[in-house]
């Protein structure tokens, strides 16, 4: 069954006509160049141009729980309406979720100079809470007996999630109020979020109450500010808390005239606060309970609130069904492999529903990188509790020949909301990963992953060589990867690690590990062999198959048992797996403890070389060569040898090590760090970083990135080496008694595989570790 798709962005409009038809027979839409459930008349217009064209912003992710609407955003109230307090804040709701920073210094408020005009006050400071849809300014104090003009500001572009524009009148003008000349003794609401007698209410919402003046915080709690649901508390009851405006160098800033209260678990996520339709009041200073009071100790009167949820909730949650569960490629597109995204409703679909969808993500046609909408809708069946959607449905595909997705490579949003006759609920996000913090988004990838070339460093592209019994492929890729598929051919016999296994390792940067091939020890004869070579990137998008020769080194055997006769030796370089020329390699026969000298040979450019083997007695080689180990093998089993030297000398490679993080608590605990790369070293300091797990230097919050960081000091790895990083934060506070291992692991974060660094000076860059895991 199709859906209909509409274009939200409003770019779109200054396109030409003809080239909008090419667009919609290509995507079989109503018209894509529609702004947002607009009709395309161009009479929707933006702020202050209630006639004009709608001026374009770019779209921004939403969340979970914001609301979204089909047409452009409006004003719906700005308080005070009358008789304000000169001790009051400023508040304007609106329709939808607005975007953060289009309302940041978009709304001024103008005081009347007597004269016809208005005098425009400074505010100390604006805020969007309530689920994006309750703006909050902080004027100065206001002047009894004067009246005040709330407008968008000459420069202000406030639009919504989406990139509509907010509707306002030419003059820009959205609300006036008057200050009055006698201030009530006792406190009073100026708002409150939900606004009293509202339905359709969110389940999840988040409740704001706004008072006239300055309210003591120690008088606010869950006996002052009392939530129930249908007569009951709610299952999570969290204290009412106040608002907390911004923060700077560590202390937070808070206005004590606005309290928020929303029912979320022990993880910080917002929870349902009770079945549909469900009445919720609000009691403040309620009766039988405590008092809240000013901070000059009025008492604020028994006041009282109620608002009913939506009888047709959010959605409960959306997740891909098909493989590959967090990413979309172009098999999923195509129908080779069907996506899938399923949608679980909170309460049975009426007659009618529908299930609205906006996609959120880069325009395709667009070099810098605007974010867009797109709208879908989707039948819901009368009864229905869940809707599965796949590409078609989803209107992902402009075109399959060539193929062409109506959004850009990269992070898609899909919100799925629940639409009843002119109402909808707020969105669910479909979420990839539901385990992890906040929302992952799904990646679409329509482009096939490429094999740059084999080694760490790409620059094996004919030939591959190794030194493991079991082969484990490693290479670089054009971009990271989920899976490797490798297959080695000797004779007629082929060894391979299975259908799409998933990586050992692999990083953003394309460096990949493959799970291992189980090859055993091969013969010389069969060497080299035909390594194929075969990739696929996270949405499972597959390459070309590469084919290289592979040849097995390190190995003594399989052969012909030696009695006499010759040896072939292959010398290369153990750290490099390179031949290595002009090897003096030696045989010796040893004969009851009595060695003596049989052939003494260079080795060629290939690294080999064929000696005479003992002809009675057990045979030994030994290989020496200008800064390598001496290397001797006694009692040389067969007439196949290959010898890795070690180099004698490989300077050190001093690199630091960091870690990022979200999370402010980790710097009250300490950090560790442990590279495999690194080796242990007798140094007579103690606080010196000297083995493979080193401790960290003291995690501080960085304000400017607004992250947590945590370093180590410089220390020194093994060059030429793939290796291992991990990150831990520990909690060492508690003593031997009260430890518990749920207590002192906080933090986690390991990386695999880390590159082959080459011998090098001070300076060499580290590692800087995100999304790390932090337990709670």
């Amino acid at each position: 069954m199709q859906t209909t798709p509409k274009r939200i962005d409003a770019l779109a409009l200054l396109l030409g006509a003809g080239v909008l038809s090419v667009l919609c027979a290509l995507s079989g839409c109503d018209n894509p160049a529609c702004v947002f459930g607009g009709d395309c008349t161009g009479a929707a217009g933006g702020a202050g141009d209630p006639g004009g064209e709608e001026q374009a912003f770019p779209a921004v992710f939403p969340e979970d729980g914001e609301w979204l609407d089909s047409t452009s955003p409006t004003v719906m109230a700005v308080f005070p309406a009358a008789d304000a307090s000169p001790t009051s804040p400023v508040v304007i709701t609106f329709s939808e979720s607005m975007a953060p920073d289009s309302v940041e210094g978009a709304f001024e408020l103008l005081q009347d100079d007597g004269l016809g005009g208005g005098i425009p006050l400074p505010l100390a400071g604006s805020v969007l809470i309530g689920d994006g849809r309750v703006m909050l300014l902080i004027p100065p104090p206001l002047l009894a007996g004067t009246t005040y003009t709330v407008r968008v500001a000459d420069t202000g572009t406030p639009h919504d999630l989406t990139g509509q524009s907010l509707l306002a009148a030419s003059t820009r003008i959205l609300g006036t109020f008057a200050v009055s000349q006698d201030l009530p003794t006792d406190p009073q609401v100026v708002m409150t979020w939900p606004p009293a007698g509202g339905v359709d209410q969110s389940a999840t919402t988040e409740v704001v109450v706004v008072f006239d003046r300055v309210m003591d915080p120690t008088t606010i709690s869950d006996s002052s500010f009392r939530v129930t649901v249908d007569g009951a508390d709610p299952v999570e009851d969290p204290e009412p808390a106040v608002l907390v405006l911004t923060q700077f160098g560590g202390a937070p800033v808070i206005e004590p005239r606005v309290y928020t209260w929303q029912s979320v678990g022990p993880d910080g996520v917002p929870v349902v606060l009770g079945v549909p339709g469900a009445p919720v009041r609000v009691e403040l200073s309620p009766v039988g309970g405590t008092s809240i009071t000013s901070a000059t100790g009025q008492a604020l009167p028994t006041t009282a609130f109620e608002f009913d949820l939506a009888d047709f909730p959010s959605p409960i949650s959306a997740s891909i069904l098909s493989v590959p569960f967090d990413a979309i490629g172009i098999d999923n597109l195509l129908g080779t492999r069907p996506l899938e995204v399923e949608v679980l409703l909170g309460a049975q679909a009426a007659a009618g529903d529908e299930l609205g969808i906006i996609l959120f993500g880069v325009d395709p046609d667009d070099e810098s990188t605007l974010t867009i909408a797109l709208e879908r809708t989707a039948p819901l069946a009368e009864g229905s509790t869940s809707r599965i959607l796949d590409a078609e449905e989803l209107g992902l595909l402009v075109s399959s020949a060539p193929l062409e997705a109506v959004l850009a490579d990269g992070d898609v949003a899909f919100a799925f909301q629940v639409r009843r006759g002119n109402a909808a609920s707020p969105v669910r996000l479909l979420d990839v990963v539901p385990q992890a913090g906040g929302v992952q988004d799904a990646v679409l990838d329509t482009v096939p992953p490429s094999l740059i070339g084999l080694g760490s460093d790409g620059s094996q592209l004919s030939e591959y060589r190794s030194d493991l019994r079991d082969l484990a492929v490693v290479g670089m890729a054009s971009e990271q990867l989920r899976s490797v598929e490798v297959s080695v051919t000797v004779g007629s016999t082929t060894f391979d690690n299975g259908l799409l296994p998933p990586v050992a390792g692999g990083d953003f940067a394309g460096r990949f590990v493959a799970a291992s091939v189980p090859l055993g020890q091969l013969d010389a004869a069969d060497l080299p062999a035909l390594l194929e070579v075969r990739l696929f990137d996270r949405a499972l998008n597959a390459s070309d198959d590469a084919a290289l020769e592979f040849t097995q080194y390190g190995a003594s055997g399989p052969g012909t048992p030696l009695n006499g006769g010759e040896v072939l030796v292959t010398v290369f370089d153990a750290s490099t797996r390179n031949p290595v020329v002009d090897a003096q390699v030696f045989t010796h026969e040893d004969i009851e403890g009595k060695v003596f000298l049989v052939d003494l040979e260079l080795t060629e450019a290939d690294g080999q070389i064929l000696l005479d083997a003992a002809p009675t007695g057990e045979t030994l080689v030994t290989v020496d060569s200008p800064g390598y180990d001496l290397f001797t093998f006694h009692g040389v089993p067969t007439d196949r040898l290959d010898v890795p030297l070690t180099p004698r000398v490989l300077p050190l490679t001093p690199i630091t090590a960091g870690a990022l993080s979200t999370s402010m608590e980790l710097t009250t605990y300490e950090s560790r760090f442990a590279d495999s790369r690194s080796r242990l070293v007798e140094d007579p300091l103690p606080s010196t970083n000297s083995g493979p797990v080193m401790n960290g230097d003291a995690c501080e919050f960085d304000f400017f990135l607004g992250q947590t960081v945590c370093t180590t000091s410089p220390y020194s790895v093994v060059p030429r080496e793939l290796g291992a990083l991990t990150f831990f934060s520990v909690d060492m506070s508690g003593s031997l008694f009260t430890w518990t291992p749920e207590g002192f692991l906080r933090a986690f974060q390991f990386s695999f595989p880390r590159p082959e660094l080459a011998p090098g000076p001070l300076g060499t860059e580290g590692v800087t570790l995100d999304a790390i895991t932090v337990f709670g």
